[in-house]
Parts: C-alpha cells; sequence; structure tokens
C-alpha cells in the first residue's frame, strides 16, 4: 500500500483483505472488500469494487461504477462512469423452494476486459464474456456477448461498428475523456481507415453457418486448400448463427486443428443481416469474401473472383451462371435488382450472393442495414463513392444436405421495406449536404 493517496480518507470503506498495489489513488466514497487493485491506478468517487474481483495496473475506474464478484480488468483499463457489471445469468431473490438465495444458490459468471481496452460511460456488460484487447464499449451500450480484439461496439445490444487498426492513438484519446461520452466514439468511427495487408492476412473468407453440420469441415477445409496455393497470408472465420444441430462444435474443432481458422458464434440465430455484417467486419484481411457454407458456391470458383480484384475491381459480384432455386425465388431476386436500378442506377445480377470486397470499401462505408440488404447497401454505396465494381459469372452447385433458411416471406418483406428506407436515406442526405441522391 505505499504510495497510497485517498481523499477524504474518512470516507472510504476499504476491507483488510483487500489487496492494493503501489501509488493507487482513491477519490472518496468507495466500497472495496476481497478485491485486488493494480499499481498506478485510479477510483473515482463511489465505486464498489466486490470481492474477488481483479483490477491490473494503470487503469482508471470512474464514478459510481459497480464491478462484481467473478470480474477481471487487466491492465490500461479505463472504465467510464456508472459502468455496471453483472455475473448472474437469471438473479432472483429467492429459491424455487421459496427461502431466500445465498452464495450457494448461484453460480458466479466471469469476465474478462483485456488489456487496454476502453468502456463508456453508462454501459452494462453482462456475464460469461470477454471484451478484447483495445477493444472500446460505445457509451451506454449492454454487451451481451464477446467483443472481438480492436473492436468498437456500440447500441442494446451492442454490435461491432468499426474496427481499430494498430497503433491508433486518435481513437484511444477520443474514447478516454469520459467527459466526451457518446459523442467521442462515434467521431472517432469516421475516420478509422485499416491497414493493408502488412497488418493482417491478404485474404480474409468468412463462412456462413447455419445448421450445416454436415458441409461446414470440407467447406472450411477446402477453401483452405484454395487459399493456400496463393502463397499469401489468410484467415478463415466461421460465423455460427447460433447452430443447433452440433455445427459449433464441427467449428470448434476446426479452429482448435488450424491456426488460420476461428470462430465466432452467435448464442441464438440473429439471421442473415447479421451474419454478413459480422463476416465484413470481424474479418481482418484486406480483401473479403463471405461464403455460404453449404458448398453451393465451389470454394475451387474462388480464383475467379480474386482475380479480378486483382484485375483493380473494388466490389466483386459473382453471378449464378445456372441458378438452382425455385422459380418463385429467382422472380423476388429479378424484382429487387429492377428496384435497385429503378432507385439508385446500379445493374447488378444476384445482390445476394457471394461478393468479394477490398477493405478499403468497408472501411469507407457504414453498414445501416441488418437484413439480406447488407449487400444491397455496400454496393450502392460503393457506387456512389466511386469504387469499381465488377462482375463475374460462376455457377451454382445444388445443395445436397440440410434446407435453406434465408428466403421466408416476413424475411423478403423486410428486406424490401429496407430497400425504400435505403432510397429515403440518401434522399435526405442528399437534401442536407447538396449531395448527389
Amino acid at each position: 500500500m505505499s504510495g497510497l493517496e485517498m481523499r477524504p480518507p474518512e470516507f472510504n470503506r476499504i476491507a483488510d483483505d483487500v489487496k492494493l498495489g503501489e501509488a493507487v489513488k482513491i477519490y472518496g466514497f468507495v466500497n472495496l472488500y476481497g478485491c485486488e487493485i493494480g499499481d498506478h491506478s485510479r477510483l473515482g468517487t463511489f465505486v464498489e469494487i466486490q470481492k474477488g474481483a481483479k483490477i491490473g495496473r494503470n487503469c482508471k475506474i470512474s464514478s459510481h461504477t459497480f464491478i462484481c464478484e467473478g470480474i477481471t480488468i487487466e491492465d490500461d483499463v479505463f472504465v467510464g462512469h456508472h459502468v455496471v457489471f453483472i455475473n448472474d445469468r437469471y438473479p432472483r431473490a429467492t429459491t424455487e423452494g421459496g427461502s431466500v438465495k445465498t452464495e450457494a444458490d448461484w453460480v458466479c459468471q466471469r469476465t474478462v476486459v483485456r488489456r487496454g481496452a476502453s468502456i463508456g460511460s453508462g454501459a452494462v456488460i453482462l456475464g460469461d464474456l470477454t471484451i478484447g484487447e483495445r477493444a472500446i464499449v460505445g457509451a451506454g451500450s449492454v454487451v451481451t456477448r464477446d467483443v472481438p480484439p480492436g473492436a468498437i461496439v456500440a447500441g442494446n445490444p451492442a454490435r461491432v461498428r468499426r474496427t481499430i487498426p494498430p497503433g491508433d492513438g486518435a481513437v484511444m484519446e477520443a474514447a478516454g475523456s469520459s467527459e466526451a461520452g457518446a459523442r467521442a466514439i462515434p467521431s472517432a468511427l469516421a475516420g478509422i481507415v485499416l491497414a493493408g495487408a502488412g497488418s493482417g492476412p491478404a485474404w480474409s473468407v468468412a463462412v456462413m453457418c447455419y445448421n450445416e453440420r454436415e458441409t461446414l469441415k470440407p467447406m472450411v477445409e477446402r477453401t483452405m486448400a484454395v487459399l493456400a496455393k496463393n502463397a499469401e497470408p489468410f484467415e478463415i472465420v466461421i460465423i455460427d448463427d447460433g447452430s443447433t444441430d452440433g455445427s459449433d462444435e464441427v467449428a470448434r474443432r476446426l479452429a482448435a486443428a488450424y491456426p488460420e481458422v476461428r470462430l465466432h458464434r452467435h448464442p441464438t440465430n440473429e439471421g442473415i443481416g447479421q451474419v454478413l455484417r459480422d463476416g465484413y467486419q470481424l474479418t481482418r484481411g484486406a480483401a473479403v469474401a463471405v461464403l455460404p457454407a453449404d458448398l453451393q458456391f465451389a470454394p475451387e470458383d474462388l480464383p475467379v473472383a480474386m482475380d479480378a480484384l486483382r484485375a483493380g475491381a473494388d466490389v466483386v459480384c459473382v453471378h449464378r451462371a445456372a441458378r438452382k432455386d425455385p422459380r418463385l425465388r429467382k422472380v423476388i431476386s429479378s424484382l429487387d435488382e429492377a428496384l435497385v436500378w429503378l432507385f439508385f442506377g446500379v445493374w447488378m445480377h444476384d445482390l445476394h450472393w457471394v461478393k468479394l470486397y477490398r477493405r478499403s470499401v468497408l472501411d469507407r462505408i457504414v453498414i445501416e442495414s441488418h437484413t439480406p440488404m447488407v449487400d444491397t447497401e455496400l454496393l450502392v454505396k460503393s457506387h456512389r463513392s466511386g469504387f469499381r465494381l465488377a462482375e463475374v459469372s460462376l455457377p451454382q452447385y445444388p445443395r445436397t444436405t440440410g434446407r435453406s433458411t434465408g428466403a421466408t416471406l416476413p424475411l423478403i418483406a423486410k428486406t424490401f421495406v429496407d430497400l425504400f428506407k435505403l432510397r429515403l436515406r440518401l434522399w435526405s442526405r442528399a437534401r442536407r449536404t447538396g449531395a448527389p441522391s
């Protein structure tokens, strides 16, 4: 406790079992018991830290924050005002028998905040998750699942908005000011540009998976074989959308077996829109493709689209030469293409099929859709931003196992509603800014 500074000391409650590091600074009215505080950390007023919690070195815990049992905060972490951590999935006052709950009646859920992360004021962090190194949680967010390293998340529930490039101090400064609050982080989002292939893999492939246990392993291994022939660094990210058939176990085994493969799993089925967003935002490559796990797109055909990027395109759209879909789906797709041409002047086939994007496109465009409209929005905004679009024709193969779950009538209706909303948003922005609509 050498160098401990408390202001004022008479209004702090610090139990004898608290482990305080060197030069810890405490600003009054705190309640600490059974916890550890690392060297040179600062605790604001009205902070409570419970037993078993661990705070690393050089951390700043702002006022009115509650850190409960089971929380580990590593070094150099910023925690804003009024942040609440939760360690019980189903909190209840009494047991099923009617008696008051004790510690023996619940299981503590543990959460880890990795080194250099920042949590904005008013955020709520649910239990049993990890906030990755240098990640930023926006003010007022509700974090319900793991936050990838270097990601910026915001909203309720919190979703990935951007990824921070290595060494970007401006973003960290903006997030570090608790007074800037919610204003600082969104302003930082607009200027982020990822580094190129020198700081990450040259190619990223995200594999969309929902109940594709039979095809996931061959899809991933065939994709690895194709990418390995390029002699360029690559990664494969499996996005499991809450599968219930054991696909997640297959994905975990693949991630354990191959260092190029990692898994991002949704606890529940969130739909293809969120899968697409995660596929584009959680990958790190200089170029990104999102492929289905059902093998209707053959990984061996991917080099044709990759060559189109190498030839100078910024976005490559894969057109199915002979679609293996029912007639109704083809009609709906044609209507979708016609509306996009009518509304936005963009004519591309197969708006909701395989796309390849340069990272520079994904860094510049903010994705607002949460339905299958994600790719359409990216295409329209890419076109309006002057990026070069190209189209290649490749086969589609019949599904051999499982069943398609993407084209439900409610989802189709919501996608068309999103299309109209995008047109209205662009008109509105054009009136405000004078830009082309």
